[in-house]
């Protein structure tokens, strides 16, 4: 199932965000504050136009987007009903 979700660094500093098509496992692990590293695609978001150092720093998954309310969350009191409720059938849906 597709989920957009924030990509930034270890400290919390926004680095825009992602969609991706994710298992429930690792849905529930950002949802509930984890911030695992993310993938590939998303280590790309530490750019020159974000950082101006451009540090290379390593990119982690800090929200995912909670449409009941329009804006980002980690702190999911049920994760595998919203796991279902906000999935999209593809990216930007």
């Amino acid at each position: 199932m597709w989920h957009r979700l924030s990509v930034g660094t270890s400290d919390g500093e926004s680095c825009g965000y992602q969609w991706r098509d994710i298992d429930q496992d690792l849905f529930t692990d950002i949802a509930s504050g984890n911030r695992p590293q993310a993938d590939t695609e998303a280590q790309n978001r530490d750019s020159s136009s974000v950082d101006a150092n451009f540090q290379d720093r390593t990119m982690y998954y800090l929200g995912v987007w909670d449409q009941d309310v329009n804006d980002w969350t980690d702190d999911v009191a049920d994760p595998a009903s919203a796991y279902t409720d906000w999935a999209q059938e593809g990216p930007g849906a």
